[in-house]
């Protein structure tokens, strides 16, 4: 071979292997050849003044409501930012934070904070409608209709609250059965005239939404050392799917509570139905695909270390939060990891997807809102 002949073979095989390295850069391709991406769109610090050495987790799931992103921090606030510049648009100090989370209703908030109150907030005006004393730290997210808001306390205690109003409708109160529980709460569920959630000393509940009368009551986990329920349930037709924490989850019966299937693993995150299939991610550090009807496990995907969020659907991925790294996507098919994006102190907040645009937002453990976009691209596009 002539001279001239090695260095052209020695070009070929250098373009050779840096098209090679630039595949692994691109990641994962689709069915016609595009790349995935995960891209960092913006990142706000939500802190009004910087917490050294303070231990309570930034567990606020974002809340959308019209063009603008609501988070609380565990320490002192929680802000409105508009989705597509991260521009915040206001910020209302909270004494001591908020942990359990906000819902919305007619572009109002509402929030528990971890001083024991939950506030109705206008989003748009930035102005408070009411407050209401729920007298022990709010660490649930809670649950808002047309005509009232649910909240579950800290002390096993549910809340009926007269949306417009503030006012106290009724309680249901759960004596604590254990010294020992897990920090956290069960988001209540509605459908119809019934109200589900869990409670510490591991008894999913159902009861009349207007009056607070019990229908039924079911004894999940009573053989562990964290009973905790606190999950939120999520209805599918005649069933309920709601896991306990270190024992498994549960599929039952929503009119009589009756048990129909349960699988080995236990959480505190909601679970994800999407068709046939169940998306879970358990206290034992792992997410897993179920068949919905029977509770058979099709995939797991083994987390190095943590636990990771309530999954969401967004096509044919799955999107989660990792307590000790940050947001990473699976195929929803396998559970093979396809992208993944490191927030610093990772995340347990679930992060809010976002299905017409592809956007996610997530704050991390370090209380930084972050706004990322999924897409897919061509390599020609992608090409350096």
């Amino acid at each position: 071979m002539t001279a001239w002949g090695r260095v052209l073979v020695g070009h070929i095989a250098l373009f050779l292997c840096f098209g090679c390295g630039l595949k692994e850069v691109l990641g994962p391709s689709d069915s016609v050849g595009r790349q995935l991406q995960l891209d960092k769109k913006w990142v706000r610090d939500t802190l009004i003044q910087q917490q050294p050495g303070y231990r309570r987790q930034n567990r606020m799931t974002p809340l959308m409501v019209d063009q603008l992103v609501i988070q609380g921090n565990a320490a002192d606030a929680i802000s409105a930012y508009y989705r597509h510049s991260g521009h915040r648009v206001w910020q209302l100090p909270v004494d001591q934070g908020v942990e359990g989370g906000a819902d919305s209703f007619d572009n109002q908030i509402y929030f528990v904070t971890n001083a024991g109150y939950v506030y109705a907030h206008d989003v748009l005006q930035n102005k408070r409608v009411w407050s209401y004393p729920i007298k022990f730290e709010g660490l649930a997210r809670p649950f808002a209709t047309k005509d009232m808001v649910y909240v579950l306390s800290g002390n096993n205690v549910l809340h009926a609250i007269d949306r417009k109003t503030g006012l106290q409708k009724w309680l249901y109160n759960r004596p604590e059965s254990t010294p020992i529980s897990v920090r956290g709460g069960s988001r209540p569920s509605v459908e119809g005239a019934t109200i589900y959630v869990g409670f510490s000393d591991g008894y999913l509940v159902a009861l009349n939404r207007q009056s607070g009368q019990v229908r039924w009551e079911r004894r999940l986990n009573n053989d562990r050392r964290f009973q905790d329920i606190d999950s939120s349930p999520v209805i599918d037709g005649n069933r309920l799917y709601v896991s306990s924490f270190d024992d498994a989850l549960y599929c039952i019966n929503r009119e009589t509570g009756e048990v129909i299937w349960r699988a080995d693993g236990g959480g505190v995150s909601t679970v994800t139905i999407d068709g046939d299939r169940i998306y879970y991610s358990t206290s034992q550090g792992q997410v897993i695909a179920l068949d919905k009807s029977s509770g058979k496990r099709i995939w797991t995907y083994e987390l190095a270390r943590g636990y990771a969020t309530k999954p969401s659907v967004y096509k044919g991925l799955i999107v989660v939060g990792e307590s000790q790294g940050g947001l990473r996507l699976l195929d929803s098919q396998s559970g093979q990891s396809l992208k993944s994006y490191q927030t610093g102190l990772g995340v347990v907040s679930d992060p809010l997807v976002d299905v017409k645009t592809g956007d996610v937002f997530v704050v991390s453990q370090d209380a930084n809102l972050y706004a990322f976009r999924i897409s897919w691209r061509s390599k020609r596009q992608s090409w350096p």
